[in-house]
């Protein structure tokens, strides 16, 4: 049930200027990409692959395979944390033989003379996604709403309901090898002005509203347009919007009654969102929520 927490990290892709790498006894050391393939080019010059790649591509009778072979060895000298293209190119621009085909900004060549003219040997490099260390799960929602419960029902896979959050509840497991850090903020009207001033940038926001309470609907959206939609920090963060206790309610269409109601297409115009009918009673719809969400921050990483 919890392979979302993956599908939602890995497609969480920020773009990496800096990276850590091992150092031998050194330690790790933190550098750029930039640096990084500096010192890269030097290390290959050191090495006997690249001895090998200019004696064969010296060699009138060039052996394919023995080239492709030499990129394979050289291509072992990127460090995991990034993905490569390894090319050798001709004066003219014709590659010659390649390993990748990682297409970046981060593109360095080192030319070299032979008896048959002169090639470069290309390296390319783009960082890796990085996965966090923890993965923040801000949940919001009115008080009674249910937020402390749909958590309880996701960790647990029972339905125990919970007391109203006082303040914060923060709550770390373990799900997949992953770790996941869940931040309960409390509902109630005198703890709300806390939403917008929790320090630290959350992954996703849920936000949790009781489907059945129609009177709090609009007090539910005043509260997200204010502390939420309005606040910077959490700009082009998705948001996961849960009707909890839809067991109370008969009609099959109320996902769009409530929408509407909201008025959700209009105030949620620029970001991304899902909607979905759950129950923290029955568990009905948490584990289809939370997979249409992952999808949808892969399609917007993909973009």
């Amino acid at each position: 049930m919890f392979n979302f927490f993956k599908k939602l990290i890995t497609a969480q892709k920020d773009e990496v200027q800096s990276f850590r790498i091992e150092s031998g006894e050194t330690g790790v050391e933190e550098q750029s990409v930039d640096n990084l393939l500096d010192n890269l080019l030097r290390q290959i010059q050191r090495s006997p692959e690249y001895g090998r790649l200019i004696a064969e591509i010296s060699n009138p009778s060039m052996d394919f395979d023995e080239l492709d072979q030499i990129l394979d060895a050289i291509s072992s000298l990127i460090p995991e944390q990034f993905e490569s293209t390894v090319r050798v190119v001709r004066w003219d621009g014709k590659v010659i033989a390649q390993k990748g085909t990682v297409v970046s900004q981060y593109v360095r060549t080192l030319m070299f003379e032979t008896a048959m003219g002169e090639y470069g040997l290309q390296v390319v490099l783009t960082p890796k996604p990085q996965m966090p260390d923890k993965y923040r799960i801000l949940w919001l929602g009115l008080d009674y709403a249910g937020k402390s419960t749909l958590i309880h029902r996701l960790r647990y896979n029972e339905f125990r309901p919970q007391s109203r959050t006082v303040g914060q509840d923060i709550e770390d497991f373990i799900m997949d090898g992953i770790r996941i850090t869940n931040v309960d903020l409390g509902g109630q009207k005198a703890l709300r002005k806390h939403w917008a001033r929790f320090p630290i940038k959350p992954h996703v926001i849920v936000y949790v509203i009781d489907a059945a309470d129609e009177q709090r609907y609009g007090e539910a959206l005043a509260e997200l347009q204010d502390k939420v939609l309005q606040n910077e920090k959490y700009v082009g963060i998705p948001i996961l919007f849960l009707l909890n206790k839809m067991d109370l309610l008969p009609d099959t269409n109320a996902a769009s009654l409530v929408t509407s109601r909201l008025d959700l297409s209009t105030v949620m115009d620029l970001r991304t969102w899902l909607v979905q009918e759950v129950s923290a009673k029955t568990g009905d719809g948490l584990e289809e929520a939370i997979e249409k969400l992952a999808q949808i921050v892969q399609d917007q990483v993909s973009q």
